[in-house]
């Protein structure tokens, strides 16, 4: 998926946001992206995954798998239990 296309349906649902926002990291953005607006979209979601998909490491461990995903600055460690 091109990134067009998730900026055109991220535009269309009402998520994204143009004008200088201040990021609770103090950081400054010339956008924002309301998640709320984008997940209760299925459309929407799907291509988030599908674009997410390939910064995501998956791995299964024993009755446990791990996903790794994130950026250098973002990232985030989930273990969750598969039931046996």
């Amino acid at each position: 998926m091109h990134k067009e296309e998730l900026v055109k349906l991220l535009k269309n649902c009402g998520a994204i946001k143009f004008g200088k926002f201040v990021l609770t990291s103090g950081a400054v953005s010339d956008y924002y992206i309301d998640i709320k607006k984008a997940n209760s979209n299925p459309q929407v979601l799907k291509k988030i995954g599908e674009a997410l998909a390939k910064y995501t490491l998956f791995f299964v461990i024993g009755n446990f798998s791990l996903v790794f995903s994130g950026s250098i600055i973002n990232f985030t460690f989930i273990i969750s239990h598969l039931s046996k």
